[in-house]
This record gives structure tokens, sequence and C-alpha cells, in this order.
């Protein structure tokens, strides 16, 4: 944007890679800023507020793996911003925790991101380089804002477009195609969960993969059933209007002998869900013809799918950013 300082780095993708990047450049002492389309940080990390009520409608919980994200997770334990939901599902109790946001997932990704310097609203789509060497990030209305190198974050069929511009050889190997799933926010359901989570996660994907009853969970102070439909399904009803979409929940729910109000129930879907495959490292790094710099990708789609993999794609990613700067 005109008159502000060129930055260390622009992020591209406010989700929970993108803020872990950039908490940890943050940290290191330099100047990031987060840019998102959406109207606030989260990408899947998502939260609305319906009918009195909350409900996470991207990801439902977080399981923790490696030290680095447990840190995080003690961390946001210690003061109340996360809570334990169960220790596995009813057919496979594992022993993991699955923790949750104390008010619903997005809380969770604002408390990584509190205190770091974003602007929403702003639609990446287009990366240059500059005479000097360093980078400029277009939004699709005029807005721009530079540094010396940009890590995008978004799912990478978006991500593509975002760089197109760019003169790198390598840019196939971001080809990677996703999954969608349609979900329904419904407040004003009938009918009760049969078990004590709050929740049935479904081994059959043909229909439905997992529905959520939010007071039960522990983030709503009224029920509001969250349904994630199965990939096929998902694909059958992702261009369908929203009743065609809601009577196809009202009838796969039948089953279980729970009914949804379609009147009020709400459409959710997410192009770019689920990566179909997975890339072999935790991040990437391409060096730009003409730039200083290299430009870098995170993201779910780097060695593991879930939350915490998208968080060590962006944590390790800001690491290997900070050398890279530090060396100027």
């Amino acid at each position: 944007m005109h008159g502000v300082k060129k930055l260390d780095a622009v992020v591209v993708g406010g989700g929970m890679s993108g803020v872990s990047a950039a908490r940890r450049l943050k940290e290191a002492g330099l100047l990031v800023r987060v840019v998102d389309k959406g109207v606030s940080l989260g990408g899947r990390m998502a939260t609305r507020r319906v009918a009195g009520g909350l409900a996470d409608h991207g990801a439902q919980f977080i399981t923790v793996r490696s030290d680095e994200f447990q840190s995080l997770v003690d961390r946001l334990y210690s003061v109340g911003q996360i809570k334990i939901w169960h220790f596995g599902w009813e057919r496979e109790r594992d022993g993991f925790p699955r923790y949750v946001g104390t008010k619903g997932m997005n809380s969770l990704l604002r408390s990584v991101g509190d205190g770091l310097d974003f602007t929403t609203g702003f639609r990446a789509s287009s990366v240059k380089v500059m005479k000097d060497g360093s980078y400029k990030v277009f939004s699709d209305d005029g807005r721009s804002f530079s540094a010396d190198t940009v890590l995008v974050t978004t799912p990478l069929p978006q991500a593509l477009q975002i760089v197109s511009d760019l003169d790198t050889a390598s840019l196939d190997e971001l080809s990677v195609a996703y999954h969608s799933t349609v979900a329904v926010i419904a407040p004003n359901f009938t009918g009760k969960l049969p078990n004590g989570l709050g929740a049935v996660k479904f081994t059959d994907f043909d229909k439905v993969a997992i529905v959520v009853d939010n007071a039960q969970k522990g983030i709503s102070e009224v029920p509001v059933l969250t349904v994630h439909f199965g990939h096929e399904m998902s694909a059958r009803l992702f261009d369908l209007e929203d009743y065609e979409v809601l009577e196809a929940c009202d009838a796969a729910l039948a089953t279980y002998e729970i009914s949804i109000d379609t009147e009020v129930a709400q459409v959710k879907r997410w192009r770019y869900a689920t990566p179909q495959r997975l890339l072999p490292s935790r991040f990437l790094e391409l060096n730009v013809d003409k730039a200083r710099y290299p430009v870098f990708f995170s993201g779910d789609a780097f060695l593991e799918s879930r939350v915490e993999g998208a968080y060590l794609s962006g944590y390790w990613a800001s690491a290997k950013m900070i050398d890279v700067l530090r060396g100027r």
C-alpha cells in the first residue's frame, strides 16, 4: 500500500499455517504482515454464530504428535484458551486428547495470531518481482504490499494462480487436487446423538463423515448441529442449491432419528478441504528469476493434512525464511 514501509515478509493466507509462520517471523524481530481474503483470520479454523449459539463448521479439533505443537498446546491449555473434548472416537479410543477452542476453533486460531499485523478483505491475486529484486503482492482491487520475501499458505490451486507471474521452473511440484467438503450448520434440530461425545464419526464416507452437537462439544450454549458430508457426497452436492443440500442432509440424518429444520439451517462449502495427495516435505522454497530471495509455500498439503501439519509446515517454512533474511 502507498506509504507503507517495505516488509521483510508477506504471508498470504490467515489459516493455521500462515499464522504459525507469521508468529515465528515476528518473534525473530522481522516485519511481517498476514493478508487474507476473509473478514477475519481463520481459514478452516472457522466458527459461526447462529441462533444464539456457536458452531465449528471447519476443523473440529486438534491433536498433538510433535514437541513443537505440544509446546503451543500446553501454553494455550494453561491459560484456558483450549480444553480437552475427548480421548478418541467410540470405535477407536486411541487415548490421544482432542483439543478444541473454549469458544470454538476460530478462537484457538485467534489466540495463536494475537498481536500479529494482518489485513483482511485482501484477496491476493498476483505476486510480481520489482526492479530491486523484492516482491509486491497485489490484491484483486489494486492494493499491494512490498516485501523481501513471500510465503503463500493458501490451498495449492489458489497458490498457483497467485504466483503464476513469477519466473520459476518448479511450479509443477505444486499441482495437487483437493477434495471438497459440504457442511451444514443446523440449529433447532430434533433427536440426539447416540453417545456421550456429542459427535459421531462415520467410517463409511459415502454420505456423512461427521456429525457434531456443538453444545455437547462444550462451545455453544444452545444445541447447534454441524454436519460434514463425505468426499463423494460433497462432490455431488457442491454445486446444488442450498435447499437441495439441506434436504439431502435431513434425509441422510433420518437413519439416526435426527431431523434438521431446513428453514433455518445453513450451508458452507469448502472447495479445497483436503488435499488428495501430500507433498513429501514440510514446505517448499523456490528460487525466482530476478528476485533476491526465494518464494515459499506451506500449508496442509505438506507432509500431513491435520491442523498440526499445517502449523508445522508454517513453523518450519518460517525458520528457513529467518535464515535467508538474516543472511542479507
